[in-house]
C-alpha cells in the first residue's frame, strides 16, 4: 500500500484564490480520520465501469403506442 502511494504524482501547488474568495476552516478529528480512508481507498481500489448495449426498439415502439392510447408515457 505504501509503495502505491509513494508512486503517486505530487499534489499540485495551486492558489485557489484565483477562482474566488477562499475560506479556511478547521475540520474535525472524525473528518480527518474518514478522509484518510477515503483517499486511501480511492487510489487503492480498482474502479470498474461496465456498459452493455441493448436493442430497445420494440420496447420504445410499445411505449409510444401505449402513450398514444392514453396509457403510460
Amino acid at each position: 500500500m505504501t509503495e502505491l502511494l509513494a508512486n503517486l504524482a505530487p499534489w499540485p501547488n495551486m492558489d485557489f484564490a484565483e477562482f474566488g474568495e477562499v475560506e479556511r476552516r478547521p475540520i474535525s478529528r472524525i473528518q480527518k480520520f474518514v478522509a484518510s480512508f477515503l483517499g486511501r481507498n480511492w487510489v487503492a481500489i480498482p474502479h470498474v465501469t461496465h456498459n452493455d448495449d441493448a436493442d430497445v426498439t420494440a420496447l420504445e415502439s410499445r411505449r409510444k403506442a401505449l402513450a398514444a392510447q392514453g396509457g403510460a408515457s
